[in-house]
């Protein structure tokens, strides 16, 4: 019985060989790309043998998501880092998507519908994603997932814990502040004056100087938008300004200013 079975086997398999070569010869004769052919082929062999090209979920791996950071909002306000926990397995590879679209319940787990960010597979064994500029819009909710793959080659599957974040409303102040004289001597008047720009709608709410051996002069202080200061002491100056507009954005900028010594009055005789 059993040599029955083993040669039915075998003309089963040679009959579908013969098969795949005919409609092979077909595609090339139409002159279809190469590519297509091996296309072909590889689902007729699929289908033949039933081999299922989806692969399979990592049974001894898991993860779910963790939080998410942020950098300097100063200077990079859509860039948030995505992290995530590995429960058991070891990952050797990740893919990230994240979309504005909403989350929905998936079962079997699948892909986002129309992401902004999809990484693909990225070979690494890093717990977190910084997402690239560009990708993300101000003021927007959006929902993360996370797919990892092990090192039998099996993947996790994405996360299914509903992870999401919103963008900040807009840019955060861009500091930015000038005085004159350039190059002021001790005890000589310094006039600050505060260029920083703000957006989204928002204003100017507050500022803080630090302005190093510097006496604040015509009633202003350091928390002035332009104040005037005298230098007590010669040399090159950190001086710093710190700008919160009203929706409490805060940023700063440090630049150096130099004071020197007065030169001496000439004095003709």
């Amino acid at each position: 019985m059993s040599k029955i079975i083993f040669k039915k086997n075998i003309i089963i398999s040679f009959f579908f060989l013969i098969l795949i070569l005919l409609i092979s010869i077909f595609i090339l004769s139409t002159k279809i790309e190469t590519v297509s052919v091996w296309h072909s082929i590889i689902k007729i062999v699929e289908s033949a043998f039933n081999i299922d090209p989806t692969p399979q979920l990592g049974s001894n791996l898991g993860v779910c998501t963790d939080s998410i950071s942020w950098g300097d909002m100063c200077l990079t306000p859509l860039q948030p880092i995505l992290s995530w926990n590995i429960t058991s397995g070891t990952q050797v590879s990740y893919a990230v998507q994240v979309d504005n679209n909403g989350w929905l319940p998936k079962s079997p787990p699948s892909s986002f519908p129309s992401p902004e960010v999809d990484t693909g597979e990225i070979p690494s064994s890093s717990n977190s994603y910084a997402t690239l500029s560009g990708k993300l819009a101000f003021n927007t909710t959006y929902f993360w997932q996370v797919a990892v793959k092990d090192n039998f080659g099996s993947w996790s599957g994405w996360t299914e814990d509903d992870a999401s974040f919103t963008t900040v409303k807009h840019i955060w102040p861009l500091v930015n502040f000038s005085w004159a004289p350039t190059s002021p001597s001790i005890d000589e008047e310094v006039q600050f004056a505060d260029q920083t720009t703000v957006y989204g709608g928002a204003s100017k709410s507050s500022w803080l100087w630090t302005i190093p051996d510097a006496t604040y002069i015509n009633g202003t202080n350091n928390t002035f938008q332009n104040p005037i200061v005298k230098f007590t002491s010669e040399g090159n100056k950190q001086v710093l300004l710190r700008v919160t507009d009203s929706d409490s954005y805060v940023c700063s900028a440090t630049k150096t200013i130099g004071s020197q010594v007065a030169l001496p009055e000439w004095e003709e005789k």
